[in-house]
């Protein structure tokens, strides 16, 4: 027995890349948009692995949690900038200490 819990879609942690949202033409002659009214928006989510980017079609209904998640990894990675300058900063100090003294 399935239980309701269980169509819930799996909590989405901090994810990187950013949400765009993409309008696209179908290429049917006789669509609208062969006169300029595209279809969309559809929603992808871009990402860079190593010089190469990645991308994923983002459901309506997961937007709002992709964003979030796309948020809340941007704030993970200024929280780990500042802290690697803090740590640069004293180890700067640590040098110029030990060079004073004649180490």
């Amino acid at each position: 027995m399935k239980t309701k819990s269980a169509n819930l879609s799996p909590k989405i942690t901090a994810l990187p890349g950013s949400v765009c949202a993409e309008y696209v033409r179908c290429r049917r002659s006789n669509c609208k948009c062969a006169k300029g009214e595209l279809h969309g928006p559809y929603y992808r989510r871009f990402w860079y692995v190593g010089g190469i980017r990645y991308k994923e079609y983002v459901r309506k209904r997961d937007l709002e949690a992709v964003l979030e998640a796309c948020s809340a990894y941007k704030q993970e990675q200024r929280a780990q900038r500042i802290k690697l300058r803090k740590f640069m900063n004293h180890w700067r100090e640590l040098r110029a200490l030990l060079r004073r003294v004649g180490l």
